[in-house]
């Protein structure tokens, strides 16, 4: 068994959508840390961080801000003139499109949800308590056991 070094671990949180891990339930933030230091191989270990590196250069490319306008055209030449045109907003689409289709193979190589998709914002605020449970540490509780007792022989009156 291998593992992912800290910086890998926090780089697949982002790409995951785990950022604020507050507001993720505990079951999923435990599947995360566990299938990032339980990965079977070296090769397995190569492909998940070639796959971080391909999220990272298409996240790159989701930054329009350094373009502000809707569209843009380019005029070059004086005898024949040649026009090229962009249209930024279709881009964006493109690029976050292919940035959900990686993470979602990044998720699927770690066998995690995606919460970058909308369909999986529910989730998040899901307060359930049912879904992963932590034990506190200490004695175990002997008051169940003790109403149970009590319950069975004393109002049942099979003692008295």
């Amino acid at each position: 068994m291998v593992a992912l070094s800290p910086a890998d671990i926090d780089r697949v949180k982002f790409h995951t959508g785990m950022v604020n891990i507050k507001y993720i339930p505990a079951q999923d933030i435990t599947r995360l840390l566990e299938s990032c230091n339980d990965i079977e191989g070296n090769y397995a270990k190569k492909q998940i961080i070639a796959q971080l590196d391909r999220c990272d250069e298409i996240w790159k490319n989701t930054n329009m801000a350094e373009e502000a306008a809707n569209e843009k055209r380019l005029y070059s030449g004086d005898v024949n003139r040649s026009e090229v045109y962009w249209n930024l907003a279709d881009a964006m689409r493109l690029w976050s499109d292919a940035y959900l289709r990686e993470t979602d193979r990044l998720c699927r190589l770690l066998a995690l949800p995606n919460y970058h998709k909308s369909e999986n914002d529910r989730y998040r605020f899901e307060r359930s308590g049912m879904t992963f449970i932590n034990a506190i540490p200490g004695p175990k509780d002997t008051a169940v056991y003790s109403s149970i007792l009590e319950e069975t022989f004393l109002i049942g009156s099979f003692g008295y």
